[in-house]
Parts: structure tokens; sequence; C-alpha cells
């Protein structure tokens, strides 16, 4: 545990090696693929890759951000909260141990995209922010923030 919290590499890959599990790795030793394919974005892998990137997204991260956006009506963000919530963790009971390191659902990102849901439930939106996200990920988040939309449109 030690080690994990002192390691100035991929937080991620340091876990993927300790369970053994498969990686694709490009010519740099860079992890491009999980066990099961899944491209995997590197800036996106962790803390540790987020301060190395220069990719110009990864200074506008949700959690550091997330104060300073325009937040939805309370009753929309509960709603899309809650549904996402559900969601993230059905999709995570499928993936076993680590399960969130795996998918990249957690509660805190749905807090997030609850906080955007107008925003959001734009496929394209997702896609240009996250796309290192399965595509049925994406595609679900969006209809379900869709809905709470819908469900409690924002008061004009």
């Amino acid at each position: 545990m030690r080690e994990y919290c002192k390691t100035k590499d991929c937080r991620r890959q340091f876990i993927n090696d300790y369970f053994g599990f498969k990686q694709t790795k490009d010519e740099h030793g860079n992890v491009i693929a999980d066990e099961y394919g899944e491209g995997i974005v590197p800036h996106a892998c962790c803390d540790n890759c987020k301060k190395k990137c220069n990719c110009g997204q990864c200074d506008d991260e949700p959690e550091e951000q997330a104060e300073s956006l325009s937040k939805e009506p309370e009753e929309v963000q509960q709603r899309a909260e809650a549904l996402l919530t559900r969601y993230f963790d059905a999709e995570n009971k499928c993936c076993g141990m680590l399960a969130e390191l795996k998918t990249g659902l957690s509660v805190p990102f749905a807090e997030y995209l609850a906080s955007n849901a107008s925003v959001y439930c734009d496929i394209d939106m997702l896609q240009l922010k996250y796309g290192y996200l399965k595509d049925t990920y994406l595609a679900n988040i969006a209809k379900i923030l869709w809905a709470a939309v819908v469900r409690y449109p924002p008061a004009e």
C-alpha cells in the first residue's frame, strides 16, 4: 500500500501489475489497453498521469472544476445522480474486483455529471470529454441524463 501511495508512475498500471492483469503496452511501456482489449487514454489513468500530461484537456478535470461550473436545479441533480449511481453500481458489479478502476464509473463522476446534466445529456459532449469510456457507457449515461433533464426541466 505504501508503494502505491508513493509511486510517481501510473497508479492504474501499478495495481494491474500487482494483481497480474494482462495489459497491452506501446513501445514506450505505456499501457494502451487492459486485459479486455478496452483502450485506455494515458492521461486519464490516474492523478500521476494527469500531472504529467500536456494534452490540454487535463487542466479542466471535473473534480477540480465542479464548484466553478453552473449547477443544475436541485431536483435535476438529485434524480440524475440517483439514476447514474444505480447504473454505475450495476456496471461495476459485472466487472468484479477493482471495478471502478476498470470501468471509470464512480460516485464522484456521477455527482459531477448530474451537476451538469443538461450539458452531458448530449452524447457528442460526452464523447468529446470522456471518449476513453466504452461507447455503451457513454450512450447509457447520455440517455439517463436526458431522462433526468426532461423529467425535471430547468426553470425558465
